[in-house]
């Protein structure tokens, strides 16, 4: 009968806690605190970031500049060495260095789009219409962490517990699953940014690393 008695006792408190783990007010309670840990991200109008990318390519390492210019919601400018890629909500298109540009289909430009969706400043404003659906509290190298998954399960974000940093998020290129770590947190005014991504596919294997050079919150996009 006592152990009967302690069954029962263990069941109701672990569906207690599932439940509410599981509550979508507790996932954004989480969502919020993360946010509030970055800083004043709902200020943010402009994000400017210069970085080193390093990547492989059929077994030769290379490290090339590239920077991103936000303004929020939805324009974007990716500048490489030789192009520049310009989207906003409407239109996107691609300009080279000689003054040649084309305009990109919704595909394409889709793809030079996620950059924007998955920056940390964009998940701490917009999260409340990302659809994230599911919570669990897991284990790992630094203690406990939320994994906060969204409805069609597509994009998972990991938070330590105790700092409410997000180191890792898992997302679904091309069917692909990719995983990127941050790391090295600074401040750069009123936020709180990663110096440090890498980025690798489900095997671990390395795809891209990136290392901030500079970030600026006061520089709007050039007005065409």
């Amino acid at each position: 009968m006592r152990k009967i008695l302690v069954i029962i006792i263990i069941c109701a408190v672990t569906n207690l806690f599932s439940f509410e783990i599981s509550n979508p007010d507790s996932i954004n309670v989480i969502l919020n605190k993360f946010a509030e840990n970055l800083g004043e991200v709902q200020k943010v109008k402009y994000l400017n970031m210069e970085y080193h990318i390093s990547q492989n390519l059929k077994g030769n390492d290379l490290t090339f500049w590239s920077s991103i210019q936000i303004v929020f919601p939805d324009n974007l400018i990716l500048k490489f060495a030789d192009y520049t890629i310009e989207l906003d909500s409407k239109k996107a298109f691609r300009k080279y260095d000689d003054g040649f540009y084309e305009k990109l289909n919704p595909e394409i430009s889709d793809k030079f789009r996620q950059p924007l969706k998955k920056n940390l400043i964009y998940l701490a404003k917009y999260y409340k219409q990302m659809a994230f659906e599911t919570l669990e509290l897991i284990d790992y190298e630094n203690g406990q962490a939320y994994k906060i998954t969204n409805k069609d399960k597509t994009l998972t974000l990991y938070i330590d517990k105790s700092s409410y940093i997000i180191y890792q998020i898992e997302y679904v290129v091309d069917d692909q699953l990719r995983i990127k770590r941050y790391s090295d947190y600074k401040n750069f005014g009123k936020i709180k940014y990663p110096t440090k991504i890498k980025v690798t596919d489900n095997e671990g294997d390395f795809i891209s690393g990136i290392e901030l050079i500079k970030l600026d919150l006061k520089m709007p996009l050039k007005k065409k």
